[in-house]
């Protein structure tokens, strides 16, 4: 909180690394926001909400692109899902190419019920289950 309110950035992409004296510009970068999507940590993600962090905006993970609710929703943080989605966070960025809940938390949600209620969740705010799930 210290950070943010001295002027800390909530929002830096790839690009920016190298402008803050990392010396590279395509590293591989957590944003905040994902960081605490990913630890289930609500208060800090309503926070970084509250002072503008980008709620779609992703990690660069080797290639593939992490946003705050795909980290939630495999990291079973239910709560914190629920407060992305009510904030919104675009759906379709948890979603697998054909639109549907993708297959490693439909295979997660029939071995453990906190799994269960992510995938109800986004099928709550419009996702699919992919036809025999």
């Amino acid at each position: 909180k210290a950070l943010i309110a001295h002027g800390a950035a909530v929002n830096l992409n790839q690009y920016d690394l190298g402008k803050y004296g990392t010396g590279t510009q395509d590293a591989t970068y957590v944003e905040p926001l994902v960081e605490a999507a990913t630890a289930g940590e609500d208060d800090v993600v309503k926070y970084l909400l509250e002072n503008g962090a980008n709620i779609n905006q992703g990690n660069n993970l080797i290639g593939d692109t992490q946003t705050a609710l795909t980290a939630a929703a495999a990291g079973g943080n239910v709560s914190t899902v629920y407060l992305l989605l009510a904030n919104g966070a675009d759906i379709n960025t948890a979603l697998d190419a054909n639109g549907y809940v993708p297959q490693n938390l439909i295979q997660a949600a029939k071995r453990k019920p906190v799994y269960a209620a992510v995938v109800k969740l986004l099928v709550n705010y419009g996702a699919r289950v992919p036809p025999g799930s």
